[in-house]
């Protein structure tokens, strides 16, 4: 393998430059094969060939489906901010416009030691809650403006209807035309999450604090001394912290009841030492908030399953996309009323008539031996 940019030589008595970012960024591109996520390509380099850290380049990918809401356009922005104020979070190093730099925390995720729907060990359990009550009692004056049409302070039932028009105005409707025959077999009406929103009701007003609202087990990097790196602040927003409460527990998939309701009651009692102000109704406004994650959910859930199908959707990609959708319409059977939920063999077909309506004509896939990835080094 090629070796990366070295940077520029000068007077050690001197500061140091910037490592050349776009050089390395160019390099890594061509050498280094990306943790890849949803939203984002990272790429581990060292920045300069003497240094013993790595540090990540964050490679947005342009063609990903806009499926989350972005409050603020600038999670560097946002990194700025929380900057010893939040501990054991990446620090952003640059922001090139196209990609940033954020230090690495060497660890494991914990989705990699503790698989979904398995109790979470406790040492770790206590470090989430402890992130919680930080972000609860945190001085939001320092992040970025909000937008203009933001919802103000303590209105929870508009912050929440505001999350509700994302979903229907920018993740639904757009993906209609190529999604939309689709979500009908499944099942999914056209009116669901409309339907959802107009049996919502009113929620009880709580303060505003600043929400991560995606911490799950792959978010969070076990280190070797056993302390948890939290991962991915580009979603982060202000609203009601009920809803990264439902978020979490939704995406982490503790084991229910048991490990579920330990975290809703010890997440109520870390908030509420904060203000009381801040759990104020949340028995009820929990279920709501559960609700619409489930409901939600089940669009990127399909669409993902679906595009991630491949050019041959083969038979083992179709079995483990049916999976994922049939988990998705499970979870958002109560909340978007759907009527029936079609067995496996009737998703797999759905998801080949989608691919099929998709793709030319293909005889068959190439030879395994063309199709193969490049490893992962």
């Amino acid at each position: 393998m090629p070796a990366p940019p070295t940077g520029v030589p000068g007077d050690a008595s001197r500061p140091e430059p910037d490592p050349p970012w776009d050089e390395l960024l160019a390099w890594a591109v061509r050498d280094v094969e990306p943790l890849v996520g949803h939203h984002n390509r990272n790429y581990l380099v060292r920045a300069r060939p003497r240094d013993s850290e790595q540090v990540k380049l964050r490679v947005p990918i342009r063609d990903a489906l806009k499926v989350v809401l972005r409050v603020w356009p600038s999670e560097a922005d946002v990194l700025g901010a929380l900057e010893r104020r939040v501990p054991r979070i990446p620090r952003c190093l640059a922001d090139r416009g196209d990609f940033t730099v954020h230090t690495y925390a060497p660890g494991e995720p914990l989705a990699r030691l503790c698989a979904a729907g398995k109790p979470v060990d406790e040492r770790y359990v206590s470090q989430i809650l402890e992130l919680f009550g930080t972000l609860a009692a945190l001085d939001t004056a320092a992040l970025p403006p909000l937008p203009e049409d933001w919802p103000k302070d303590g209105d929870s039932t508009g912050f929440l209807l505001r999350l509700l028009r994302f979903a229907e105005e920018e993740v639904h409707r757009p993906n209609r035309q190529e999604f939309g025959a689709l979500f009908d077999g499944l099942g999914v009406r056209e009116t669901a999450l409309l339907a959802f929103g107009e049996r919502l009701g009113g929620l009880v007003s709580r303060p505003f604090v600043l929400l991560h609202t995606d911490v799950h087990r792959h978010n969070l990097i076990v280190r070797p001394d056993g302390s948890l790196f939290v991962l991915d602040w580009e979603l982060a927003m202000l609203g009601d912290p009920v809803h990264d409460l439902a978020t979490h527990l939704c995406r982490m998939s503790y084991p229910r009841p048991g490990q579920w309701d330990e975290v809703v009651h010890r997440w109520q009692r870390a908030v509420g030492e904060v203000s009381p102000d801040l759990v104020e109704g949340m028995e009820r406004d929990l279920d709501r908030y559960v609700d619409f994650e489930r409901a939600q959910s089940v669009y990127p859930d399909i669409m993902r399953a679906a595009r991630g199908l491949g050019p041959w959707a083969e038979p083992e990609a179709l079995r483990r996309a049916a999976r994922a959708v049939h988990g998705a319409l499970v979870r958002a059977e109560g909340p978007l009323s759907l009527e029936r939920i079609p067995v496996l063999p009737r998703i797999e077909d759905l998801l080949r008539d989608w691919h099929r309506s998709r793709s030319a004509p293909l005889s068959s896939p190439p030879a395994p031996s063309s199709v193969l990835a490049s490893p992962v080094g």
